[in-house]
């Protein structure tokens, strides 16, 4: 993890990203027993989000997205629609293709500074994460 997280680092901020999303703790809507830190680290260049994060079973899952978003001053709202591939169908039977299914992601990322806190809705949890602009 510590290795793909300085890989990751390092290709975002010498080669060509605009952001990195770190973190990743949520709460589910609903109780359960659930894995509620998800390790969650992502690059986004031109609106595409590329990451990985542990999934709520606990399970490695991977990501690959288009970021539709609205700015104001001090706010960015919108959502991260495309395809991740992890979830067992056992736990997530709903549109599983081979472990492939559609994301969708609705955010809100607050604040005017380098470092940004991000609210994400995925499924039954509500999530935050950590926005940090290159």
């Amino acid at each position: 993890m510590k290795k793909s997280l300085l890989l990751m680092a390092a290709l975002s901020t010498n080669c060509f990203a605009a952001n990195l999303f770190v973190g990743g703790w949520s709460s589910h809507l609903g109780g359960g027993d659930y894995n509620e830190t998800h390790n969650l680290i992502a690059v986004e260049y031109k609106s595409i989000v590329i990451g990985r994060f542990d999934n709520s079973f606990n399970d490695n899952t991977v990501f690959a997205g288009n970021k539709f978003y609205q700015e104001t001053e001090y706010f960015e709202y919108g959502l991260i629609g495309g395809v991740m591939y992890g979830y067992d169908r056992r736990d997530s039977p709903l549109f599983n293709f081979n472990g492939f299914q559609p994301i969708v992601v609705p955010y809100v990322t607050i604040g005017d500074y380098a470092v940004k806190p991000t609210i994400l809705l995925l499924g039954k949890a509500v999530a935050i994460t950590f926005r940090i602009d290159l």
